[in-house]
């Protein structure tokens, strides 16, 4: 080697020597020359290859970077996850690249470059997959913090800072490999190299190097444009307008979604200030809100998704939208843009508005329900209600909110409730239920009806129970007042048929007393018993009538009467029945005492007042104080007619010092079938008929009590200055007859035998017939003989009506005088009417009466 560095000193200053010794080297060395281009045709083909993959992959992960950077960006600022698909596409090409990368790396320092990538790389990846996470959650502005943040940035730096580094050390080692290819060469063939061979060689090495570089640059960047493209494609193809701005506000892009909502297209938009293509106003107060372009360049900041705005178009269309908008920086974190995102919401809030309509409309029918309305959880705490159903418990509506329904139902079916309620969760079929309690807000209970059906949420699952509640308590009351009334009726019924055959037996007893009357001795203990008799027959006849009064079934007789009598009568009755634990006071100090009323009726207010008040200390006695006195006329009275006004009142008071009442008693106590008695003692219809017959006689009532001290009723009945109609208690004299022949009609023998012997005493002829159809058998023989004819009216096979209508057939002129026990049938004034009967004459009737009657409608006839 020494002698070939020697000889090529020494030829360098002959240039034939040289270029001999060149053509010398490069014959000798062709062989060398030869294998030596092969060898570093092979070893720049792979450092090439090398190369040109580095640059590759350098471009196609940067670029990969930024896609995936982008989407995340998009997909949080938009909350549109299809961008998280995009992300998803890119991220195992770049997962490739950069292992395809770390393959280069052969060296440790750059395998430890590869590590720094990988693990600044997975950091990344994990933020990103973090802000996606919060993303699907709704929580977008915090994902936009995160991949807009300091830390992101740093961790993007750290990344690029790696893959710099990995990268600048591959192309090092590169360049090592190709300074000792050249070190190899020159201490080879250094003449060799600088031949025109090996000039040309590399020259041709040097432009098909330049050639597929080239052909890998025109391939890169035609992959770059394919992928603007479809980027563009997709910003096209997002649903949401979105339009990107330059940093001085701008618009440079806008897509189709965009260009419908602000009525210009890409051409007409850009280039123009964002500002000028639309204004967002709010929805209820119609103020210009600030364009959020404006507001992202002015701070820097993401502007927050926003609703409750408007946005108007420049041809003046006005859509509802959601915005949100964004800034775009560079890779020194400087705003170089904006991206707005705006959706339109316009359907969506005619369907919120219909919605709402329909909501408020359903809760102001529900409001205005007289029933109540209510929905519970599925553990039955109270979530909605109306006023109705508040008003039902008598609650507040504050007290009533989630209030549990073991709060307010009554403990005898809160368990049927419990039980109830689970059935309809079971079966899912609603409920009708009644007779259930619900107790007020003071413990009243109140009886209802109610519906149960299940509530259920969007996915179909059990959520609670809705009803409706209707509260009957006082429809309990009325149907029970009802069937009261039913049973009234009937016993009206009944006691209008026993009526009619006890006055006909009563009828028979009046008068055969009355005829043993007239034959006993006057004063003797016969006729002294016989009075007896007949004032027990008048008693059981005021009796009877006290019954038909009751029942509805007789008109109230009503005459001036002197009260004081009767309240000695029945003070008398009541000294004989109540213990004698119980002293009885009166004391009558009314200086008028004269009343317009029907004397059974002020019997039984005397009676059921007196026996109250005795019932009232039954157990421990007292005292037992009927007071009688007159009252001036109390101008607060607005019932009191102008004669009470100048009259006054009558006071009957009627106190005890039993028990008393309480006050809850107290406002009951005239309320029909209320009692305080125990089962079997009492209706709870004395005091209400009581009320009511003071009520239709002009008066009115007061109690006043006070439980363990007693109680005290007052009755004022107005007084007239009248007399009483002594005649018309009196008996009535009787009128003898003139021999006048009277054909009697009854079904009853002992009322047969007993009128005729009294109209016979009165000087009448008679001929009796126990029967309607004899009667008329024996009228038609000679109907010319008879002067008058008395009939019953209810008799079997033909009434006394079909009697009389028959007997007028025959003479038309024939009086005739019904006689009956009891009938509703036919009352005074519609025989006198109709024209069939002369008179009417109600059983029991003493002679006296029947006399004046008879001679009446005889001289009528004559």
């Amino acid at each position: 080697m020494g002698k070939l560095r020697e000889l090529i000193r020494r030829a360098a200053y002959n240039p034939t020597r040289i270029l001999t010794l060149g053509i010398l080297l490069n014959v000798a060395l062709v062989p060398i020359i030869a294998s030596f281009v092969w060898a570093m045709y092979a070893s720049l083909a792979r450092i090439g290859t090398e190369g040109l993959e580095l640059q590759r992959l350098v471009g196609n992960i940067a670029h990969l970077n930024e896609v995936s950077t982008m989407s995340a960006r998009l997909a949080v600022v938009t909350g549109d996850l299809r961008w998280e698909d995009r992300y998803r596409k890119v991220e195992p090409e770049l997962d490739d690249s950069l292992a395809a990368l770390a393959i280069l790396a052969r060296a440790e320092y750059e395998k430890n470059y590869a590590a720094k990538v990988k693990l600044a790389y997975a950091e990344l990846i994990e933020m990103e997959t973090l802000a996606f996470a919060l993303v699907r959650n709704g929580r977008k502005k915090e994902a936009a913090d995160r991949l807009f943040s300091r830390a992101y940035e740093e961790t993007k730096d750290r990344y690029s800072q790696a893959l710099r580094d990995m990268t600048n050390a591959v192309q090092a080692s590169i360049k090592e490999e190709i300074e000792l290819f050249r070190v190899g060469i020159w201490k080879t063939g250094a003449l060799v190299l600088a031949g025109i061979v090996l000039l040309l060689a590399a020259w041709v090495v040097v432009l098909l190097a330049l050639k597929r570089r080239l052909a890998e640059r025109k391939q890169s960047e035609q992959s770059v444009f394919a992928e603007k493209e479809r980027l563009l494609v997709t910003l096209q193809s997002i649903a949401d307008g979105v339009i990107t701005s330059d940093i001085l506000g701008r618009a440079v892009l806008v897509n189709q979604a965009a260009e419908v909502l602000i009525g210009l297209n890409q051409e007409e938009a850009a280039g123009r200030l964002v500002s000028e293509l639309f204004d967002i106003v709010h929805e209820t107060s119609g103020e210009t809100s600030e364009n959020p372009v404006e507001y992202v360049l002015r701070t820097g900041l993401p502007y927050q998704l926003t609703n409750s705005t408007v946005l108007i178009a420049r041809n003046q269309t006005k859509k509802y939208i959601e915005q949100s908008a964004a800034p775009i920086r560079d890779r020194n974190e400087a705003v170089i843009g904006v991206v707005l995102v705006v959706r339109d919401v316009t359907i969506r809030k005619r369907h919120e508005n219909m919605l709402r309509q329909s909501e408020e409309k359903h809760r102001t029918i529900i409001e205005n329900m007289k029933e109540g309305y209510y929905e519970v959880d599925l553990a039955g705490n109270m979530v909605l209600f109306n006023d109705s159903m508040a008003g039902i418990l008598n609650h507040s509506r504050e007290n009533m909110a989630g209030m549990n329904y073991r709060e307010y139902v009554h403990e005898s079916v809160r368990e049927q409730v419990g039980k109830t309620f689970r059935e309809v969760l079971t079966s899912r079929k609603p409920a009708q239920i009644s007779g259930w309690k619900l107790l007020r807000k003071d413990g009243t209970p109140r009886s209802i009806e109610a519906s149960i059906s299940l509530v259920t949420n969007a996915a179909g699952e059990p959520s609670g129970f809705r009803g409706i509640v209707r509260d009957v308590t006082e429809r309990n009351k009325l149907e029970e007042q009802l069937r009261q009334a039913a049973k009234m009726e009937a016993i009206g019924t009944l006691a209008g048929g026993i009526a009619h055959d006890f006055n006909n037996i009563l009828y028979v007893i009046i008068g055969f007393t009355e005829l043993s009357l007239e034959e006993a001795v006057q004063g003797g203990k016969l006729h002294l018993h016989l009075q007896h008799v007949l004032a027990a027959a008048n008693r059981a006849k005021a009796l009877v009538e006290q019954i038909l009064t009751f029942s509805r079934r007789t008109d109230q007789q009503r005459q001036v009467i002197r009260i004081s009598p009767i309240l000695k009568e029945t003070l008398k009755f009541l000294r004989a029945s109540v213990p004698s634990t119980i002293e009885i006071r009166e004391k009558i100090e009314a200086c008028v005492e004269t009343i317009l009323a029907d004397p059974t009726q002020v019997h039984q207010v005397l009676m059921n007042l007196c026996t109250n008040a005795a019932h009232a200390m039954r157990e421990n006695g007292g005292v037992l104080e009927v007071c009688l006195d007159n009252q001036s006329w109390n101008g607060d009275r607005p019932d009191a007619g102008p004669q009470t006004e100048a009259a006054g009142y009558l006071r009957l008071s009627v106190s005890d010092t039993g028990h008393g009442m309480t006050p809850d008693v107290l406002e009951r106590i005239f309320e029909p079938y209320f009692t305080t008695k125990d089962k079997g003692q009492g209706t709870g219809l004395g005091l209400s008929v009581v009320h009511g017959i003071v009520k239709s006689h002009g008066g009115y009532m007061e109690v006043q009590s006070e439980v363990g001290k007693g109680s005290c009723f007052q009755v004022y009945l107005p007084v007239v200055h009248q007399e009483p109609d002594t005649a018309a208690c009196e008996a009535a004299p009787k009128v003898e007859g003139a021999g006048e022949h009277i054909l009697l009609v009854d079904d009853e023998p002992s009322v047969i035998s007993m009128g005729k012997e009294v109209l016979q005493r009165l000087g009448y002829r008679v001929s009796a017939e126990c029967g309607s159809e004899d009667a008329l058998v024996l009228f038609g023989k000679d109907p010319d003989r008879f002067d008058l004819v008395i009939t019953d009216l209810t008799m079997p096979k033909m009434t006394g009506k079909e009697l009389a209508r028959q007997l007028r057939s025959v003479r038309p002129d024939i009086p005739i005088i019904l006689c009956t026990g009891f009938s509703e049938l036919v009352s005074e004034e519609q025989a006198k009417d109709g024209g069939l009967f002369s008179a009417l004459i109600t059983k029991p009737v003493s002679a006296g009466t029947m006399a004046a009657v008879i001679r009446n409608v005889l001289n009528v006839a004559m």
